[in-house]
This record gives C-alpha cells, structure tokens and sequence, in this order.
C-alpha cells in the first residue's frame, strides 16, 4: 500500500507507476500491481483505533516522519521498501519516539529468507518447517509432488528438522545445482527411468530417503521414503514411483527434461 497514487510517487526521477509498467518480469509486475492498487493506506485503518493514546507523539526514521510505519506496525503489516539508501536495506526497521523506539519487519527485495521466517510463523508447524526448507533455495525453482508433501506432513517434527539439516549439508558440499552424486550422501538411482533421479539419505529416523531430481537452475521432490519401511523390491518401487512423478511434476511446469 502507497499513501498517494503510484503516478504520484517518485523513485528517483520516475514515478513508481512508470517503474511498474516497465517490469520486464511479467510474474513479478502482477506482483506488484496488486500490491500497490490499495491508496491510500488511510482507507485501510482507524486513527483513532490504531493510536489510541499516544498518538500525540512524534515518530521518526532515519530523521524523517514516519508516521506510516507506525501504523503499518500497528497494523501487523510488512514493509515493502525501495532499498535507495544504506539504512533500508536491513530486516527491520527502527522507528524512534521520545517513548523508546519499537521495530517493523522489512523487504527490501534480498532478505527474502527473513521475510518467509517472519510469514510462516501463523502457519501450522508442519508448514513452517516446509517454509524453512524452501528458503534453503533462494531464486533457484523448487518443487514439492503430492507424493512428498503427503509423507512429509506425517513426519515427525524432529525429522522434519533433520531432512532441512541434510539439505543444507548437501548444497554447502556443493552436491545440488546440479546434483553430484557422493556416494554417500547424495547417490544416483539405478535403474531404467531413474537415470536422472537421486537419493539424499540419512541414517536418522529410520534411515530417510530423499528422491529428487536437480539441474542448475531447479529442484523437484519426487518422495520421502524410510530405509526401515521399504528394502529391496519395495525400495525399487519407491524409486520408480518418485521417477514417475518427477516427470509428471516437470511435465506440469513445463520444464523438458530427458529421462
């Protein structure tokens, strides 16, 4: 939400209307067209239910007004900033009154992995865990099948834990983007059909299997198997069917990929 018209809103030397509609990225300008078609704020809230009874005091940031952001604290809202000077480009802003000073989350366009922890907190745990292993990604494109999701709701909250803990171990031995098979903890499923599938395991929990597939630019998360429930014949079927589902996953995004 703006206070005024994006049209009347100046970045820099253009207005924030005119930097919209020039967004190369179609997704991202929807994004942003649905963002700021709430103007002015005010609509949004109550002065007098939002202050109550300090709302005689002044409120600054950075040495200016900032009466907004008070209120979109109040608010429970986020900012979303234009990082044009050094002291908007950090999580959480500090707005200071001769009461003391109080903080307001912050996007600035690259915390992304701050804001994701700061929303996810009102969801079910379960969830919260799966927004943490999203945002191991960054602007790479993940995926999680039904197939994966359905297992991992089930999970214990510790394993949930762990298989976000595994992931990181992974991407910091430089074994995702694209998968390079260790042997130990990423390795290459056999098979026909499987050639482009892997398995992330952990000795935890049973012993967790992972399969997915990984390029450069994307991730996709096919199942979530235990060692203890299935060996043998059974682990082959887990892996066939997490093939499978990893071709209908690409095959929805639209993503060509040779199996």
């Amino acid at each position: 939400m703006t206070h005024t018209l994006p049209s009347r809103v100046m970045v820099s030397s253009v207005t924030l209307a005119d930097l919209i509609k020039g967004c190369s990225d179609k997704d991202l300008k929807k994004v942003a067209y649905r963002l700021f078609t709430k103007y002015p704020v005010d609509n949004y809230y109550s002065i007098a239910s939002v202050f109550e009874n300090d709302e005689d005091l002044d409120y600054c940031f950075n040495g200016r007004d900032a009466i907004h952001l008070l209120v979109a604290k109040k608010m429970s809202w986020l900012l979303f900033t234009l990082p044009l000077e050094d002291e908007l480009r950090c999580d959480e802003l500090q707005i200071v009154s001769e009461g003391g000073s109080v903080a307001i989350s912050n996007w600035y366009g690259n915390n992304d992995s701050y804001i994701i922890r700061v929303l996810a907190d009102s969801l079910p745990l379960w969830q919260q865990n799966l927004k943490e292993l999203e945002s191991l990604f960054d602007n790479k494109v993940c995926v999680f099948s039904d197939d994966f999701l359905s297992s991992y709701k089930m999970r214990d909250v510790q394993m949930q834990k762990g298989i976000t803990g595994k992931i990181k171990d992974a991407i910091h031995a430089g074994l995702l983007f694209p998968a390079k098979p260790d042997g130990n903890l990423v390795k290459s499923c056999r098979g026909q059909g499987n050639e482009n599938v892997y398995e992330l395991r952990a000795k935890s929990w049973g012993g967790i299997r992972i399969y997915f597939y990984c390029d450069k630019n994307k991730i996709v998360f096919g199942g979530l198997h235990t060692k203890a429930s299935s060996e043998g014949i059974e682990q082959t079927a887990d892996i066939n069917r997490s093939s499978y589902v990893i071709r209908m996953c690409l095959d929805k995004t639209n993503i060509a990929v040779s199996f």
